[in-house]
Order: structure tokens, then C-alpha cells, then sequence
């Protein structure tokens, strides 16, 4: 503070400036009145203008930033590097010339500059309440590159891979780095180089210098204090906005929520091409859409060389060997066989019951029974794509049945194996549970009723209460050798991964022997090749890293406030899901958990 310190009072202590004299009280006070007196005009005089900015010399060679993009490109502290430069020092904005008429811009010379800051209506567009972080869409080196991070809280610009590829930029093109780069879990990330590119927003350029690093993320470049001090700019997270001063207004850089909590655009599962396997348009294969032309006819050759490992029907498809695996109920003795009583199923179930006898007798999967001991009725449920499943209601069967132990493998750890590989590949069985048979002497105990007569199962239904460890015991015995490596199985979903984008057809080769060998067949219409993401035990799966399903996001934000316990109850299930993602979740949803408590506290 100005003044003479000795005649200042003593007694009083500010624990902001730590010094005496005053009080933080008074230093709050004092702010208030200066932000007033701002807000009347009174201070104008005081405010810096905009006329005090460095034109810089190279605005003509960046007015071709002013043309349409050339394209789309879908808190890391670091010290200053020891490169013998300064760039913090000699960024500057350019101003790309517009055309104006001399009388407006006088007038923006004139002005001082703008007040920057945020009022209720700039929430208006964004979902509240929420903490997503800051992403935005910005204009790199002609491109407009989408999920750039805004962190304030970052020292450093920093690059991914994907830019670092968009932009089609080669080792020559970066200056040598060598100051060290901490991740959150304090590992060393693997640096590239440095590189100056211009970033334009509106008719602003700000020319930054990019940490090029070898390592995933979720976004494809940061932009952090050096580009928003030079820029003069002021974020809100809470607003969703980029605010800065340009020509005597306030412009701005609106950020996208959808984007920040939702996946990259390369997280699709849709970008497949449809290749024919012959002349039947119902048989084919599913690639990626986004390989190469020599990537793609060497993928599709070893497919057509391997089509006896596909099914399109069900006589295709025999079954494996019972005697490398076969599903034993191992009900208990002293418990009576139970019938249930039948039911009376609407016309549309009856037709739809039916018409599932019909493929089961085709497939050779079930035999007609006389005089069963156990009996259980059909189940008809709508499917996703609003077609019929029949299902048979083992409830008693299951009771009888003790639990089989086999461990299962843990879903977080099989997917946070599957993330970081450039190509994947997502298999699914023809029929799975129904290539493995079943005891002979269990067939009859599976016994259901249909409108044209009782029928047993021959091979293992779904339904039963130890079906999924049978599976997951013969995939575990059929890839012991490759799970963990080039495999990845939980049950019936299966992914082979390769972190080499030309070892994918070999690690597909070997997964396809095994399955020649073993006799399991896939179903090509529901697999899909040499991918770079997927959907994988209900988690999306790109190379950069694990992203919430946004199936799952949707379901949630459609969902109508809550009016009973039930449907507290569905929204802490649905939520519950999704924890990995959600910072604290337990308790965020303590609320939820505490009114599920004995059904106290609702209105």
C-alpha cells in the first residue's frame, strides 16, 4: 500500500496483501466501490485501449486464413523449455484487415476497451447445472479442429496425435524440446518437439507454441494461458464461453457441451462399409470404412479365405465337440420336479412361439417330450428392433441347480486392456449358447410348452442359471494362450486387439484357427473388422481411451423427473452404470441411495 508504513494502525492485519494498516474487509469494500464506479462510466478514462496492442508485420500472409477451412480435424504443467527462446514473450495478436467504413472505425479506436464478464443470460443454450469442462472448436493453421480443451490452469499448449496427423506435419517440421512433461499418474510423457502455428478466432490470430506429445487422449490439442493472456481473454466454465475483446466489442467462443461429455467423433460404431461376401446380398462382411484402399483388400481377401469360420445358418453351424465341453445342470436329489401351470398367451405370442419352433426344429436345437416331469412356459419380450424373443421361464430349474463358481473375468480390467490398440476387431457368435450341447441326461429337465406341443432343449438354452460360466469355461480353455494379448473375452463378446496397425490380420489368423478348430462358428452380420472403435461390455472403446456409451447419456437425459420410489430406483441403476466416468459419484447419488432407504422421504 501506498503511504507511510509508520502511520499506519497497527492493530489491524490484512491476511490477503499481509501486511498492516488494514483489513481484508476494507480490501473488499474498496472493490466493490471501484466495480461500481466502472459500471457508471466514471473510470473510463483509467482503461487501457486497444490502440496499445502490436500490430504484427505478417497479417498479409495469414489473409488466407480468411477463406473457408481446408478441413476438419476430429492440468499438464510444464516449465518453460531450454531452448534458448522465450515464446511467451513475442506472442502477439494479428488482426486480419475487414472491411468497415472509416466513420465505424474511428469510432473503435475511440472506445476504450470493453468490460468483460458474465450475467445469468449467458447460461442461456447450456444444460445446468453441470461441470464440464471447457471444449471448443478453433481454427488451427486453416483447419477448424474440433474438442480443443480450454485449461486455464495450464502453463503449456499442448498437441495430440491426432492433430499432430490431421495437419499432416513430419519430425523436420518441430523445433527440439527437452524440458520434462509430467502426466496426472506421474509418468513421463513421451515429447515430439515444439511447433508455432496460428490460431484464429474471429478475425484474431494468435500465434502459440504446441508441445507435440506421443500419448491418448480424449482431445485433440489443449490451449491454456499463453494463447488466453495474449488473446486478452476471460473463460467461464460454467458459462460455457470464451469471452475477448476485439474492435471495441466483446467477442466470443461458445463451447459445446455435447462434446465435452459425449464421444469424438471417431467413436462411432456406424463408420462400417458393407463388403459381399459372393452374389447373396444377406451374406457379407463389416470393415472399417476408414481403411486404406491396400489396408482394406488385404482385410477382405483373408476374410473370403476364412468364410468357413461363418455361419449365415443355423445348419452351418453343428455345434462344438461335446467332448471339450458340454453344459451339465447338476440339479439336486432331494428336490421334487415342479410344473408350472400353463398360461394363456396372447394370439401375437402364440404366432411369435411358433414361429421360434420352427428355426429350433430347422437348427436341430430341441425334441419333442412325453409325459415331463419339469415343465416351464414361454416368455415373449420385445426386442431393440421391435421383433419378438421367446424365452422359457426356468425359475424352478434354476432353484434346483446350485451356483457354479468358475471366476469371471472383471469388466473394468478387460476394458481398460482393450483401450490404446490402433485396430480392433468386435466378434460375436452364431448362436453361441446354442453351438454348446447338453447332457443327455439333463435334456428332459429343460422342458417347455408351446401351442404345438412340449419340447426339450439338446443344446444349452439361454435362461439357465450357470449358462454363462459354461460359456465363459470353454472360451477361456479355447484362448488361454492369447486372452490378455491379442483376445479379449467376457462370455459371448469378444475383441481382438492389435497396437500394430499390420499385425491385425495376423492376431485374426490365430483366433481364427482356434475357432476352426474347436468347431464355433460367428456370425458375420454382427462382427466387425479392423476398427478403431466399438462398443465393447457396454463401454465405448476407442484407441485414445475408454468414453462413456452415449446411448447410455441419451437414455438418461430423456428420462421425465422422477414422481415415485420405482423410478428413483431405475435412475440410480442408470446412473450407477456410468460411475466410472462420473467424479465422486457415490456422493452425488447419496441423495438417490438415502430415499431408496426404506422408501422414507418422498413426495
Amino acid at each position: 500500500m501506498a503511504g507511510n508504513p509508520a502511520k499506519r494502525n497497527q492493530n489491524l492485519y490484512c491476511e490477503y496483501h499481509q501486511e498492516p494498516g488494514h483489513t481484508i474487509d476494507d480490501c473488499g469494500n474498496l472493490k466493490n466501490h471501484l466495480d461500481r464506479l466502472v459500471r457508471e462510466g466514471k473510470l473510463r478514462h483509467l482503461l487501457h485501449h486497444l490502440g496499445g496492442r502490436q500490430e504484427q508485420t505478417s497479417v498479409d500472409s495469414r489473409q488466407s486464413t480468411l477463406r473457408p477451412p481446408i478441413g476438419t480435424i476430429n492440468v499438464i504443467l510444464a516449465t518453460p523449455g531450454r531452448i534458448g527462446s522465450h515464446p511467451f514473450r513475442v506472442m502477439s495478436v494479428a488482426r486480419l484487415p475487414v472491411e468497415a467504413d472509416d466513420g465505424e472505425s474511428k469510432r473503435a479506436k475511440g472506445m476504450a476497451s470493453p468490460i468483460i464478464g458474465f450475467l445469468d443470460e449467458d447460461k442461456v443454450g447450456t444444460i445446468q447445472p453441470h461441470d464440464d469442462a471447457l471444449v471448443v472448436t478453433l481454427r488451427i493453421e486453416g483447419y477448424d479442429v474440433k474438442r480443443v480443451l480450454v485449461d486455464q490452469g495450464s502453463a503449456m499448449e499442448v498437441m495430440y496425435p491426432d492433430l499432430y496427423k490431421g495437419l499432416k506435419l513430419r519430425p523436420e517440421d518441430l523445433t527440439a524440446y527437452d524440458s520434462p512433461l509430467v502426466s496426472f499418474k506421474g509418468k513421463t510423457v513421451t515429447l515430439k518437439g515444439l511447433i508455432r502455428l496460428p490460431i484464429q478466432t474471429g478475425s484474431d490470430i494468435v500465434e502459440v507454441d504446441f508441445i507435440v506429445v506421443d500419448t491418448y487422449s480424449p482431445y485433440t490439442a489443449i490451449v491454456a494461458r499463453p494463447w488466453l493472456h495474449a488473446l486478452g481473454a476471460v473463460t467461464s466454465t460454467l458459462h460455457q464461453k470464451v469471452k475477448y475483446p476485439s474492435e471495441g466489442r466483446v467477442k466470443e467462443v461458445i463451447g459445446d457441451q455435447v462434446v465435452a461429455w459425449g464421444p469424438a467423433d471417431k467413436a462411432s460404431c456406424k463408420d462400417l462399409e458393407k463388403v459381399l461376401v459372393g452374389s447373396n446380398p444377406e451374406r457379407f462382411f463389416q470393415v472399417g470404412s476408414e481403411l486404406s484402399p491396400q489396408e482394406k483388400e488385404k482385410l477382405v481377401d483373408f476374410l473370403r479365405k476364412n468364410v468357413d469360420v461363418f455361419a449365415w445358418d443355423a445348419y452351418e453351424a453343428p455345434g462344438v465337440d461335446p467332448n471339450f465341453i458340454c453344459h451339465h445342470l447338476n440339479v439336486s436329489s432331494a428336490v421334487t420336479p415342479k410344473k408350472q401351470p400353463p398360461r394363456r398367451p396372447l394370439k401375437e405370442h402364440a404366432d411369435a412361439v411358433r414361429e421360434e419352433m420352427m428355426k429350433l426344429k430347422k437348427a436341430r436345437a430341441i425334441k419333442e417330450v412325453f409325459y415331463p416331469e419339469w415343465l416351464a412356459n414361454t416368455i415373449v419380450v420385445k426386442k431393440k428392433s421391435w421383433k419378438w424373443r421367446v424365452c422359457v421361464d426356468f425359475t424352478y430349474l434354476n432353484k434346483a441347480c446350485p451356483k457354479d463358481p468358475f471366476p469371471m473375468p472383471q469388466i473394468e480390467r478387460l476394458v481398460d486392456l482393450t483401450m490404446g490398440h490402433l485396430r480392433m476387431s468386435f466378434l460375436d457368435a452364431f448362436q453361441g449358447y446354442h453351438q454348446i450341447p447338453l447332457t443327455a441326461d439333463n435334456q428332459e429337465k429343460t422342458t417347455f410348452v408351446t401351442p404345438v406341443g412340449n419340447y426339450h432343449y439338446k443344446v444349452m438354452p439361454f435362461g439357465l442359471k450357470n449358462s454363462g460360466s459354461t460359456y465363459q469355461r470353454m472360451m477361456t480353455r479355447m484362448f488361454e494362450l492369447q486372452m490378455g494379448k491379442s483376445i479379449e473375452v467376457y462370455i459371448d463378446d469378444m475383441v481382438v486387439k492389435s497396437k500394430l496397425v499390420s499385425n491385425h490380420v495376423r492376431d485374426l489368423g490365430d483366433v481364427f484357427e482356434i475357432l476352426r478348430k474347436y468347431r464355433l462358428h460367428l456370425n458375420a452380420s454382427k462382427c466387425s473388422f479392423r476398427v478403431r472403435s466399438g462398443k465393447f461390455l457396454g463401454y465405448m472403446v476407442i484407441h485414445r481411451g475408454i468414453e462413456v456409451n452415449p446411448g447410455q447419456i441419451r437414455a438418461i437425459h430423456s428420462r421425465q423427473p422422477a414422481r415415485n420410489p420405482k423410478e428413483v430406483q431405475k435412475l440410480t441403476g442408470m446412473i450407477v452404470a456410468l460411475n466410472r466416468f462420473i467424479s465422486c459419484s457415490a456422493d452425488r447419488c447419496r441423495p438417490f441411495f438415502l430415499l431408496l432407504n426404506k422408501w422414507k422421504g418422498f413426495e
